[in-house]
């Protein structure tokens, strides 16, 4: 059962008397995948208030922003590194844009922040989600998984505000730096996928 709120205000409806909302009039008000997501966030069974102001505020209140927020944040990352380090870039990826693989190169050394191995962590357990997801007929997983793994990655990412030794690109250290962009690389590519799964399109630029 789905309840929609506006403004604060319930929306009513009733069957019988023929007043109700269809799911083309969200989708005009909200858009497909914002509702597409926001839906599979609940089990089948469970009530829901869906409300019409929340899903499109730009705020991590709402899981589909806070989602996608998550991925163009890492193309970000990439841009910033193509167009302001391209000495580190050309070291990284060859002409194809292909990461290159660097032979006895250890992440784990260069990636020992705690938040950097929480988000390896989650990452780990992505096969683990959808077989969960899966196994128990319950799509909602998958979506909770999305937020969880978008919540480590805007973590660590603040904390690289504060922390300049945590930023993605350290000038004076290659090592740390291409670990880091690697673990960019997997994020990104692993909430593609997962929204993918839900035939939502990952953003690369937010307005």
């Amino acid at each position: 059962m789905v309840k929609f709120v506006k403004n604060g205000e319930p929306l009513k409806m009733s069957k019988r008397a023929g007043n109700f909302i269809t799911a083309r009039e969200v989708i005009d008000e909200v858009g497909a995948d914002v509702l597409r997501f926001i839906m599979l966030t609940r089990k089948n069974d469970a009530p829901f208030d869906f409300d019409l102001n929340k899903v499109i505020e730009q705020s991590k209140d709402n899981p589909i922003f806070y989602v996608q927020y998550a991925h163009t944040r890492c193309c970000s990352v990439l841009r910033n590194l193509k167009n302001e380090h391209q000495d580190f870039y050309h070291k990284i990826f060859d002409e194809k844009n292909q990461i290159k693989p660097i032979a006895n190169f250890n992440f784990l050394n260069n990636l020992t922040d705690e938040n950097e191995l929480a988000l390896i962590k989650k990452l780990a357990s992505f096969m683990r989600s959808i077989e969960m997801a899966v196994a128990n007929f319950e799509p909602h997983r998958f979506a909770f998984y999305l937020q969880e793994l978008s919540a480590e990655f805007h973590g660590l990412w603040n904390k690289g505000i504060e922390n300049q030794n945590l930023k993605f690109i350290l000038k004076d250290n290659f090592e740390t730096s291409f670990a880091r962009i690697y673990l960019i690389l997997a994020l990104k590519k692993i909430i593609a996928q997962c929204l993918d799964i839900f035939n939502i399109k990952a953003l690369e630029e937010m307005r």
